[in-house]
């Protein structure tokens, strides 16, 4: 039955923004956009409480390679920024389904079951750049980060009758967020992000810490290779989730 839990957790493994679409570099006058599409692989540790009474609160453990192995059907993940002068405009959307047996070895009331979530998730960003000096640029931010979260679960049939519950978790987190970004040297830089939100509109609370080495392929294609934190306190509907992720990310930027 601690597959339940595991799975509920494992799809918000993949669930935030990526906030990293513009660096220091130096941008043309007037309008500028980046795209950039990520991957973010993240092991799992916290405590999840699911809305089955024989299922009791559950500390969950899951490496980065268990979170791949329960990744179903179509993902996606990407950001984009709009940037003009010292405003911008930072959005991202992902979406993604995650499913796993569910097993009772020793449980006789239920053989066994299954699991599905399918999480949507997206945040908006009005940022505006409070220090540009050489190589620094300095970003704060304000917005939105909603979550739309569907769990199916379904325990079959053993002396008891089988059952299936579907609840849906939807919120949206106020967010307030920073971003510094410098160049190196050369073509190398790296990026740090950091966020805070929730406040008991939303979650509990939420928050996050990327940080990024950057590499300038050219003028206008950037790679990034980091790590990142993200901590996450909801409540909903008897599914308590008190996780954090942690793990490697990878991304590709796009300006013009």
């Amino acid at each position: 039955m601690q597959t339940a839990s595991r799975l509920a957790a494992t799809a918000l493994a993949f669930a935030a923004a990526l906030p990293l679409a513009q660096t220091a570099r130096a941008e043309g006058e007037g309008l500028n956009f980046a795209l950039s599409p990520y991957l973010w692989v993240a092991g799992i540790s916290g405590k999840v409480t699911t809305p089955f009474q024989r299922v009791p609160d559950k500390s969950v453990e899951v490496d980065f390679g268990d979170t791949l192995s329960n990744l179903s059907g179509f993902a996606f993940m990407g950001a984009a920024e709009a940037r003009y002068g010292r405003f911008g405009l930072l959005g991202d959307f992902m979406t993604l389904t995650v499913d796993a047996d569910i097993k009772t070895p020793r449980d006789r009331l239920f053989s066994g079951g299954s699991g599905n979530v399918t999480t949507t998730n997206g945040t908006v960003l009005g940022l505006f750049r409070v220090v540009e000096t050489g190589p620094h640029a300095l970003d704060l931010g304000a917005g939105v980060r909603p979550w739309s979260v569907t769990t199916k679960l379904s325990l079959h049939e053993g002396l008891l009758p089988g059952r299936t519950v579907k609840p849906t978790m939807s919120w949206t987190d106020p967010v307030l967020a920073l971003r510094y970004a410098t160049r190196i040297s050369g073509n190398w830089g790296a990026s740090l992000y950091g966020d805070v939100g929730g406040f008991g509109a939303g979650s509990q609370l939420t928050w996050q810490l990327l940080g990024t080495v950057d590499y300038n392929i050219t003028n206008s294609i950037t790679m990034r290779l980091g790590y990142r934190h993200m901590q996450v306190e909801h409540r909903k509907l008897g599914t308590d989730l008190d996780i954090g992720l942690s793990g490697p990310i990878i991304a590709s930027t796009f300006r013009f």
